[in-house]
């Protein structure tokens, strides 16, 4: 972001950038706080705590180069100006901010929106400071797509977990215990008993997809399904230490042997390195069940196809669609005796409707593309979408946030 203001956001490959008085980073991921490193003098940094941690531990960066923000307060930036910020998580990976900027500029106030990476829910659009008008928004278009409609992280997650009961199920070998065990799964996950050979295995980056081994509930977390700590490397403890969450803390371990659930590089979730990890395990674990968490694991059914080829422009449609896409149950991409992997349709960006809910939500004037924007006729295809979507705002008087069964997802 730039447009005449003093301020750039994960602007940081360009270098020292002319008359940049202030720097904002969204988020510690690597598309985004590239170009920054221990030898960065360039200006100061707004971040969030968490990114803040994770830039002068990780990217060893001057820490008064480095000045974290609180959430939700607006921050006065400059003070000559009157220009101030305030942070509202972003529903990303830990420490992933929305920055809503106010600038006074020709004695008029102007309010910008930069979403970083983000995935929209009712939550944000509900929220006090985006109630009011924006006059900029600038909008992850990650999947700016009608085909990316995969379901919300909850049910991925959920559904996870359901392989992983179901083979402790299959593994018993009593026929009356695994029907029994089937009526009692979703009454009380805790009387589950999980065989000790079973490995679970999770793909992650650096930073995130934390919520699929580490989440809060008991059916929302592998973690604590199997009642188990996590396997991590020394690296990636670093990273989530820096998530400053000590229960998290202390369901880490690097002993490999002393957890069921273990993480590893998103990359390494493929079939030879798979094989490879499994048997440099052996003889301690007989079954592991790989999962590789990306949205763009989803593949939507014919039905769906049809309608995303027809609505593809209908604000309506889609802001109406409050149910879960249909999906079909997690299936292995890859298989032997001892090894499964799964692709699981867990995204950290929002789905082509979700971005419609959360236009549709909001009083925008204007709405700028952030990704996806390399290639004209991406750029273009964005663009007629979006102001069709406002013209049907405007024809239709949509106003208020768009129906919503959960404060958490569409």
């Amino acid at each position: 972001m730039r447009l005449g203001t003093p301020f750039t956001v994960d602007a940081f490959c360009y270098g020292k950038i002319p008359d940049c008085d202030a720097y904002f980073l969204s988020h510690y991921h690597s598309d985004h706080y590239r170009g920054i490193s221990h030898t960065w003098t360039h200006g100061p940094i707004y971040c969030s705590e968490i990114t803040a941690r994770l830039l002068i531990q990780r990217q060893q960066v001057d820490p008064s180069y480095v000045h974290p923000l609180p959430m939700d307060e607006d921050c006065l930036i400059k003070e000559k100006s009157g220009a101030t910020v305030r942070l509202i998580d972003a529903n990303h990976c830990p420490g992933a901010v929305l920055f809503l900027f106010r600038i006074e500029e020709k004695q008029k106030q102007l309010r910008y929106l930069h979403t970083g990476d983000f995935r929209a829910n009712p939550r944000m659009c509900i929220h006090p400071s985006l109630r009011e008008p924006i006059d900029i928004v600038y909008l992850d278009t990650t999947y700016m797509n009608p085909k990316h409609i995969f379901p919300p992280q909850s049910e991925t997650i959920a559904a996870a977990c359901e392989i992983v009961m179901e083979y402790s199920l299959q593994d018993d070998s009593d026929e009356d215990h695994r029907e029994t065990g089937k009526q009692e799964t979703s009454m009380n996950l805790k009387r589950i008993k999980f065989p000790k050979d079973l490995l679970v295995v999770v793909g992650s980056y650096a930073l995130g997809k934390e919520r699929i081994f580490l989440g809060k509930s008991l059916s929302a977390s592998l973690a604590r399904l199997l009642h188990t700590k996590i396997f991590v490397t020394e690296r990636k403890k670093q990273a989530i230490n820096c998530i400053g969450d000590t229960e998290l803390d202390e369901l880490l371990t690097q002993d490999p042997y002393a957890a069921q659930v273990h993480v590893i590089p998103i990359q390494d979730i493929q079939p030879e390195s798979m094989k490879a990890y499994y048997n440099s395990l052996q003889p301690h674990f007989h079954t592991m069940l790989a999962f590789r968490p990306t949205g763009w694991t989803y593949s939507p059914s014919t039905a769906e196809k049809t309608a995303a080829s027809h609505y593809s422009s209908s604000l309506q449609y889609w802001i109406n669609q409050t149910g879960s896409p249909s999906h079909a149950r997690l299936k292995a991409t890859f298989m032997t005796d001892n090894i499964k992997i799964y692709g699981v349709p867990y995204s950290e960006h929002s789905s082509f409707r979700e971005l419609a809910s959360f236009v549709a939500s909001l009083d925008i004037r204007r709405i700028v593309p952030t990704v996806n924007i390399h290639s004209e006729n991406s750029r273009k295809r964005m663009g007629d979408l979006l102001q069709k979507w406002e013209e049907e705002k405007r024809a239709r008087k949509l106003t208020g946030v768009a129906p919503y069964t959960s404060l958490d997802s569409w």
